[in-house]
């Protein structure tokens, strides 16, 4: 766990998944977004909320981790098999 290039692909692969629901949410935007009276337009926070959660768990289904570990090749890895 001391392993910087561990913590840093951690970070990256954290940072290519948020990249990825932001360019995700931006591309649905027009069509998930509402406008107030002022013609001002957003996302309700229920709906942010639900993309989030389906996107990681839509990860996890298909690919058994976030894209951004599959990317780095990143997993669990336990020093004591036995006590898993």
């Amino acid at each position: 766990m001391n392993n910087p290039t561990y913590i840093f692909k951690r970070i990256f692969a954290f940072g290519l998944d948020f990249l990825l629901l932001a360019v995700i949410v931006k591309i649905l935007f027009p069509y998930i977004s509402y406008q107030n009276s002022l013609g001002e337009s957003y996302i309700q926070t229920e709906i942010g909320f639900l993309f989030y959660y389906l996107f990681f768990l839509s990860q996890d289904i298909f690919l058994k981790k976030t894209f951004g570990k599959y990317i780095f090749k990143l997993e669990i890895t336990f020093d004591n098999p036995s006590e898993t």
